[in-house]
């Protein structure tokens, strides 16, 4: 069981940051998209330091997909995602104790408004990664039969948080809404 879910650790923080990294470094327009999400969200000075921000967070998500996949080092993978995580709650945490605004592009494309839910989401992540770190690297390919499954439960899990967690916190949201509207609260 262990085995299993370190590999399901693994691929979906794999996933999960190949997704990021690929949605962000695609093309030309994607990155300077992030770019500029990443100066509006820390209000920097200049285009400069947003570029080599942006830079270093699609590098950071990169290795750490390519380690999470490496037989070589995946605690590593799991370390560095972890910390990454770390880093983007706490700007998501001040960004909404600032009040400010800003579109996260977490994943290239049209992005998520920084939020208590995008929170939640990075926490749920770095719990994973913190298992997969804690538990013993299971090889992929020693136990396929272990493997295969878990991977692919991994990366489920992943398009799950990637393509419908938000969805997901707008639908619960207008529940509670309706909710609190019909018992006129």
């Amino acid at each position: 069981m262990t085995e299993f879910v370190s590999v399901v650790a693994r691929a979906m923080l794999a996933a999960v940051f190949l997704a990021a990294f690929l949605g962000k470094a695609k093309t030309r327009e994607s990155f300077r998209g992030f770019a500029r999400s990443v100066q509006g969200l820390a209000k920097l000075p200049s285009d400069r330091v947003a570029w080599i921000l942006a830079t270093i967070v699609v590098a950071g998500e990169g290795l750490a997909a390519a380690l999470l996949v490496s037989p070589l080092a995946p605690r590593l993978g799991f370390v560095i995602g972890g910390l990454m995580l770390l880093v983007f709650t706490g700007v998501v945490v001040r960004s909404v104790r600032a009040g400010i605004f800003a579109e996260c592009r977490c994943f290239g494309g049209r992005g998520a408004i920084m939020s208590a839910a995008m929170v939640g989401r990075n926490l749920v992540l770095l719990a994973v990664a913190i298992t997969g770190a804690a538990l013993p690297a299971a090889s992929l390919l020693e136990q396929p039969l272990v493997s295969l499954p878990a991977v692919v439960v991994g990366i489920a899990l992943a398009v799950l948080v990637i393509r419908y967690y938000d969805d997901f916190v707008r639908l619960l949201l207008r529940r509670h809404a309706t909710a609190t509207a019909a018992h006129g609260e």
